[in-house]
Order: structure tokens, then C-alpha cells, then sequence
């Protein structure tokens, strides 16, 4: 079986913001998905908590179903992959 593989290249972080009297920023990362090349999206991260470079896939934990049946990501949270990367986050 094949897991979704995510890529960090850097712990920098950009468009920080505060919430519920926490600081949030969004890690650039690229997600393969069977094309061919990446796609770059951000991932909200806690100022601190910032993911390590390495590989990664989808914590199982970051998918919910909606109230109308539908799978949702939520809360994205990345573990991991072959141990390429330090601890998981969170």
C-alpha cells in the first residue's frame, strides 16, 4: 500500500497571525499525488512547532466525516514517513 507522501524542504514560515492568544504561521510543503510534479501548499503550524524537513503523510487523525456523510480534512497534522524526518508534531 502506498501512503500519501508530503514534502517539507524548510522550516521558515510566513503570514504569522495570532489566535486565541496563540501565534500561527503557514509552512510551505508540496504533496504528490500521482502527477508529474508536486503540488505546493501551506500547512498552519504553531510558532514553534514547526515541521522538520523530510517526507511526511497525512496524520489518520486529520480526517473527519461531516454531519452530510463527507470526508474532511481537519486540523492537518503530518507524521513521518520511514523515518526520513525528526518526532512528529502536535
Amino acid at each position: 500500500m502506498n501512503s500519501i507522501r508530503i514534502s517539507v524542504a524548510s522550516k521558515n514560515t510566513d503570514r504569522s497571525r495570532e489566535y486565541k492568544g496563540k501565534t500561527y504561521a503557514e509552512q510551505s510543503a508540496a504533496i504528490y499525488n500521482g502527477g508529474d510534479f508536486p503540488k505546493p501548499f501551506k500547512v498552519n503550524v504553531e510558532a514553534g512547532h514547526e515541521y522538520e524537513p523530510g517526507d511526511y503523510t497525512i496524520d489518520p487523525r486529520s480526517f473527519v466525516v461531516d454531519e452530510f456523510g463527507n470526508l474532511k480534512v481537519k486540523g492537518l497534522r503530518l507524521l513521518p514517513l520511514g523515518g526520513s524526518s525528526a518526532a512528529a508534531k502536535r
